[in-house]
C-alpha cells in the first residue's frame, strides 16, 4: 500500500494528453540495444477529447489497455469545469476518443465527482480496468448528500461518500448504473474515497477487488489527523453485481494515506 500523498493541486492540467507507446514491428531492436535503436517508438502527444476550451481542466487520469489488443484503451478523469467523472475510449491506439459518463445509483448526488471529495481534494487518482468479454470496470466515489467536505465551512455536517463501481459491457463506449461496493454509514465519517480497482478476467464473471482510503479521524484531517486513516476493501465475484462486507487491509497500527491498484496472484 502506498503511503505518500501526491498534492492534487500540483496534478492539476489544462489539457488532457497521452503519449501512446508502439509494439515493436517484427525485426525491431531487442531489448537493451543502444538508444539511437530505439528512437520513433513513441508516438506523438494526442488530446484526449475535442473539447477546445481553454480553461478544461482534467485530473490524474488512470488508464488501461485490451489485453486482447493493444489499440483499445480506456481511460478516466475527472473534468473539473463540468464536475464529472469522465470515461474516454479509443480503438486506434489513442489516435482518436469518444467520452461517455458516469451515472451513480438513485440517491447519489449525479453528476458524480462533484468539485471535492469529503476528504477536502479534488475527486483525484482514478482507477479503470479490464475485465473478461470487453467488459470494463471503472471505480469512484459519490455521496447520497449533503455532501461533505473536510475544508468546507460546513465539515461534519454533511454526508461522507461511498465507494461505487460502473460496468461497461461494450468496451467502454458506455457504462451501466454503478454498484455500491463500500458504503458509509449515516452522518460525515468514515468516509471512503480514490478508490482503486483490481479485476481478475473469468468467463463465470470477472472477480473485482476495491481499495479505497477509509478515513474517521478524531482530530485533525484526513491525511494527517489523529483516528482511523485505513485500506479498505471489498470484493465481488460476479462481475459487479454484489459486493462483500468491506474488509480493512491496513497493518495494526497503521495510518494509511493512499491506496495502490489491488493485483491478483497466482
Amino acid at each position: 500500500m502506498r503511503t505518500s500523498l501526491i498534492p492534487a493541486a500540483a496534478a492539476i492540467a489544462l489539457a488532457a494528453l497521452l503519449p501512446t507507446a508502439a509494439l515493436p514491428a517484427a525485426g525491431a531492436p531487442a531489448a537493451g540495444a543502444p538508444a539511437s535503436a530505439l528512437a520513433g517508438r513513441v508516438t506523438p502527444n494526442t488530446r484526449v477529447g475535442t473539447d477546445k476550451n481553454p480553461f478544461r481542466l482534467a485530473d490524474i487520469p488512470g488508464v488501461a489497455m485490451d489485453p486482447t489488443n493493444e489499440q483499445h484503451l480506456v481511460l478516466l478523469d475527472e473534468n473539473f469545469v463540468t464536475g464529472q467523472c469522465e470515461v474516454h475510449v479509443s480503438f486506434d491506439g489513442g489516435s482518436t476518443w469518444d467520452s461517455t459518463n458516469l451515472r451513480p445509483p438513485a440517491g447519489f448526488v449525479s453528476p458524480p465527482c462533484l468539485e471535492f471529495s469529503a476528504g477536502g481534494y479534488p475527486h483525484v487518482n482514478e482507477s479503470i480496468a479490464f475485465g473478461s468479454n470487453n467488459q470494463v470496470y471503472a471505480v469512484f466515489d459519490s455521496t447520497t448528500g449533503p455532501r461533505e467536505v473536510f475544508t468546507a465551512p460546513s465539515k461534519n455536517m454533511g454526508q461522507a461518500d461511498s465507494t461505487l463501481v460502473a460496468k461497461s459491457t461494450d468496451g467502454g463506449r458506455t457504462f451501466g448504473v454503478a454498484t455500491v461496493a463500500i458504503a458509509a454509514p449515516p452522518g460525515p465519517q468514515p468516509y471512503y474515497i480514490r478508490g482503486t480497482i483490481g479485476v481478475e478476467a473469468r468467463p463465470g464473471g470477472d472477480r473485482i477487488v476495491v481499495a479505497a482510503w477509509g478515513v474517521d479521524v478524531t482530530k485533525g484531517g484526513p491525511a494527517d489527523g489523529q483516528g482511523v486513516r485505513s485500506i479498505t476493501t471489498a470484493v465481488s465475484n460476479d462481475g459487479a453485481a454484489t459486493w462483500s462486507a468491506p474488509v480493512d487491509a491496513s497493518a495494526p497500527g497503521e495510518l494509511a494515506r493512499e491506496p495502490s491498484p489491488p493485483v491478483f496472484g497466482t
